[in-house]
């Protein structure tokens, strides 16, 4: 698949979970593969994964998108560094770490959101730690930039948001 992706020496290559169900001495050597062909072709190379180890081999940025919306926008060494989106924050955090001492690794509670009938506020607000309120299932948040191209769509961001507590209300039962 990636020979054919080539044959007319695009200026980017779009790949799409290209290590998906390839075990892991396989997957390295494809993802070298992809870092050599990329340097040798000098393309773009637009790389859709759920595997943050093997996007991390590859990437200088990254966009984190749920529920088929934008969550955060940044450099590789930010999302590791300073993830701000309650749900990049949650990815980062199952990352099984050498040194990391846990007995389990960190989920996400709940249910990704119906993309058939999308809740009209927030994509992540019935499975976020950081929830506060109404405005989160009231309005999508906007996408915002937080200084040197790190870009967030959370109401924790936005200015125009009245800060205040976790909202303690009909939240836990969405579950």
């Amino acid at each position: 698949m990636i020979a054919m992706g080539l044959i007319t020496r695009p200026d980017l290559l779009i790949a799409d979970e290209p290590t998906t169900a390839l075990d892991v001495t396989t997957q390295a050597k494809i993802l070298e593969l992809m870092r050599d062909i990329q340097a040798e072709f000098d393309m773009a190379m637009l790389y859709i994964s759920h595997n943050l180890a093997a996007v991390s081999e590859l990437a200088e940025r990254i966009t984190v998108m749920y529920a088929g919306t934008v969550a955060e926008r940044c450099t590789l060494g930010e999302l590791f560094e300073r993830p701000l989106h309650p749900y990049t924050r949650k990815l980062t955090e199952s990352i099984p770490r050498v040194g990391r001492t846990q007995d389990r690794l960190p989920t996400i509670e709940g249910s990704v959101p119906s993309l058939e009938s999308p809740p009209s506020g927030c994509p992540f607000a019935s499975r976020c730690p950081n929830y506060i309120g109404p405005v989160c299932d009231g309005r999508v948040p906007e996408l915002l930039g937080q200084g040197g191209g790190h870009e967030v769509a959370c109401h924790l961001y936005d200015d125009a948001v009245e800060a205040s507590p976790p909202w303690e209300g009909p939240h836990e039962a969405r579950y």
